[in-house]
């Protein structure tokens, strides 16, 4: 194996301190990890990423600030806001070229559909 593929994470005896890291370290981080399925992912900590199957993304936001995430992935064509929680959170998503714009207000989530067509 090559060191490249190594990522040591220090947290000093306290795992929750990557809770605490700043953006552009985590940047890096997921870059690594979301590289092997053409994505990538910008946002600030307590911001997560699940992906669900081939046609799903669910972004949740834990701060109790607003944030701007951007969610990129090769080939992405379209992408349907079909679920937000709380139901009156304020989401902003908006798709350019291979990439999702999303402005999601304090503790919110949104479910995306996702497509490599123009639905």
């Amino acid at each position: 194996m090559s060191d490249h593929n190594i990522q040591i994470l220090e947290v000093n005896g306290d795992p929750r301190s990557i809770m605490n890291m700043d953006r552009e370290s985590l940047n890096k981080l997921r870059k690594r990890m979301l590289k092997p399925f053409g994505i990538e992912f910008d946002a600030p900590s307590k911001v997560s990423l699940y992906l669900m199957g081939d046609e799903y993304v669910v972004i949740e936001n834990f701060n109790d600030e607003n944030t701007e995430v951007k969610f990129s992935m090769n080939n992405l064509r379209n992408a349907n806001g079909i679920i937000k929680l709380p139901v009156d959170a304020s989401i902003n998503v908006k798709v350019e070229r291979n990439t999702i714009n999303v402005f999601m207000s304090p503790r919110s989530m949104i479910v995306l559909q996702v497509s490599n067509t123009d639905k």
